[in-house]
């Protein structure tokens, strides 16, 4: 048996060299960051016990031992929205009132239009969001003063099954390449504070990985940050929704100074590794109605998004794994934990006649992994991890794509005149004219590792009533930098409001020993519509016991000095912009704090404190 001593990168990509200065630093804070999500996780959502009585079913592997050889559970959902096609796509059932046809939905897929001219007004329609209005089943018979406009809002924010594309065309508009990708923003927040450099190389080389050199791009710096500076780094903060990282086009024609677009990370605002964690956590509850149905559980459970592909099949597969074969399990998400894009199923996939290929050339070749792999070992079993992808060299294996390009390759361009596109491949007897052709062909995953628990879970009856969530810790960062995320409004086709700062992430706070009149924004759920000033609190160091009682840190002292205020924003990993409250705080944090994550909490004058949600500010020691 073991514990894990670091989290390893999402497939175990290695971005720096191993062992070098900068690759035990973005160790330290990967490990960090993701110890923070899981235990937030085990905690639950809302935080601090989720709803009454209940308790998750999940650990964290730095503080439980994993007996050798215990394997891992490949959980799979199809990559292309769903929702698109539950929502607004004729035949779906229950029957919408849109009825677009399927090859609307693909163009609302790649473009966020389903017509030309491209306007709001042929983008996303309204439609039920109540928890009343999806369960049993989305009812569209309810009230429409209760509906909103289709989300998640943002550049590609309807791309929401934790996979994300881009499409270049050519000057015909004909497909040349589409990048699809499933990293999470949250491994590029923080390779970014440790060399904004790499960041960028990385962009360059990936988006020009197998272009023409009249298709390259030439990424800046300037390209990819904010004006203002990261006080933990005093280096210019990320955008993550930069020139080449937003929205579903790349433009790759005409004059380069011209260029845009791309795919390099998730940016929907649900598709967060925070988020996925944090779902897991929650399925693991078990329920009285069992788990024979996904939009049931989902339902009973309230965790997630309704219809999505993902969540649902996520909640329902997490929590079949705790029930266990006669003997229950506690779970984790496996090491590496990340999403992963799986091998597209080729077998719909034919070439046109009138292509010359190359000898023993087949289709897959314009499948290009670029960064993760088509297989990893599992250090826990030292065999493949395993999965629903088979070859002559693979069987029953799984694959750790994070970014892959579907493309025509060069070799087949040269014995083609270069006159080649995506719609000389065919799907089904089609020709490719839309990316969401191809995400319909693959699937992502995760990787789950249940152990043997020890008791037995208890069924819960399904949640009627949400636990009282007020005064709910949000999200803390620093105030320089709330400032500039909240003052950026993201492009979106629906035309909504939707400030950056929903892009951002829970990567954890961090300030040093001995420093003083830190400026702190955190976002919380008041206990009234005209909230009181609280006190805010820091807990003290309990990383292996996220559920126990920690103390008040007397050593981090927070002042209220400014806030309430509201505030409206999608908190990352959620769908939809909601309202919120901001408070401005000065930090002192005392010279002899312990180094280590702590939890938060917010309390109003005479009520009854509540558990601390864990892991939203780092200490560590001075520089």
């Amino acid at each position: 048996m073991s514990t894990l001593q670091n989290f390893g990168f999402p497939a175990f990509q290695q971005d720096f060299d191993k062992g070098s200065s900068e690759d035990q630093e973005l160790v330290a804070l990967w490990t960090t960051n993701v110890t923070g999500w899981i235990n937030q996780a085990i905690v639950g959502n809302p935080w601090n016990v989720m709803y009454a009585s209940e308790q998750t079913f999940f650990y964290n592997p730095r503080y439980t031992d994993i007996p050798d050889g215990t394997a891992a559970a490949q959980i799979t959902w199809f990559a292309f929205p769903n929702r698109l096609k539950q929502y607004l796509e004729t035949g779906a059932s229950p029957a919408n009132i849109y009825n677009l046809q399927s090859a609307q939905i693909l163009r609302l897929a790649d473009t966020g239009y389903y017509q030309t001219p491209e306007v709001s007004a042929n983008s996303f329609q309204s439609i039920p969001v109540e928890h009343s209005d999806l369960c049993p089943q989305v009812n569209w018979n309810s009230d429409q003063d209760n509906w909103q406009i289709y989300g998640p809002y943002g550049p590609r924010g309807w791309q929401d099954e934790y996979c994300e594309w881009s499409v270049t065309q050519d000057s015909s508009n004909n497909i040349i390449r589409v990048d699809f990708v499933c990293e999470n923003p949250e491994y590029w927040y923080n390779l970014w504070k440790i060399d904004p450099e790499k960041v960028r190389t990385l962009y360059e080389d990936t988006l020009n990985y197998q272009m023409p050199s009249d298709q390259q791009i030439s990424v800046a710096l300037e390209d990819l940050q904010l004006t203002v500076n990261d006080p933990e780094t005093g280096q210019p903060a990320y955008n993550p929704l930069n020139k080449w990282n937003c929205g579903p086009v790349s433009v790759r024609t005409g004059d380069s100074s011209n260029f845009s677009g791309g795919a390099m990370h998730l940016t929907s605002t649900p598709n967060t590794l925070q988020t996925e964690l944090g779902l897991a956590g929650a399925a693991t509850v078990q329920r009285t109605i069992g788990n024979n149905s996904p939009q049931e559980l989902i339902c009973c459970s309230q965790y997630g998004q309704n219809y999505r592909n993902s969540d649902p099949n996520i909640g329902v597969s997490v929590n079949r794994v705790v029930q266990g074969m006669g003997t229950p399990n506690i779970a984790c998400l496996a090491d590496p934990v990340g999403l992963y894009i799986q091998m597209p199923n080729f077998a719909s996939y034919t070439v046109s006649s009138t292509v010359t290929l190359p000898e023993g050339a087949t289709v897959a070749d314009c499948w290009q992994i670029v960064r993760g792999e088509k297989v990893l070992t599992d250090p826990v079993t030292g065999e493949y991890f395993p999965g629903e992808y088979s070859d002559e060299q693979y069987q029953g294996v799984g694959n750790f794509i994070l970014h892959a390009v579907f493309q025509i390759p060069q070799e087949w361009q040269d014995l083609n005149s270069n006159s080649l596109t995506l719609s000389d491949i065919l799907i089904g007897g089609q020709p490719i004219e839309w990316a969401g052709q191809i995400a319909q062909t693959f699937k992502i995953a995760l990787y789950a590792r249940p152990i043997s628990a020890s008791n037995t879970p208890s069924q819960l009856s399904c949640v009627s009533t949400p636990a009282d969530s007020s005064n709910q810790p949000l999200q803390l960062m620093y105030k320089s930098l709330w400032d500039a995320y909240y003052a950026i409004n993201e492009p979106n086709p629906a035309d909504q409001n939707l400030p950056l700062v929903s892009n951002t992430t829970f990567v954890v706070t961090t300030v040093e020993q001995g420093q003083s009149s830190i400026e702190i924004a955190l976002t919380y759920s008041p206990s009234s519509d005209s909230p009181p000033i609280p006190t805010v609190e820091f807990s003290t160091v309990n990383d292996q016991d996220p559920i126990g009682n920690q103390d008040v840190d007397s050593n981090i002292t927070a002042t209220v000095v400014g806030g309430p205020t509201p505030v409206n924003y999608a908190v990352p990993g959620n769908s939809y912009p909601s309202d919120s409250y901001v408070l401005f705080l000065t930090l002192n944090i005392g010279s002899s704090a312990e180094l280590g994550l702590r939890g938060v909490r917010i309390t109003d004058p005479s009520q009854t404190p509540a558990p601390f949600v864990p892991a939203l500010l780092n200490v560590v020691a001075s520089s």
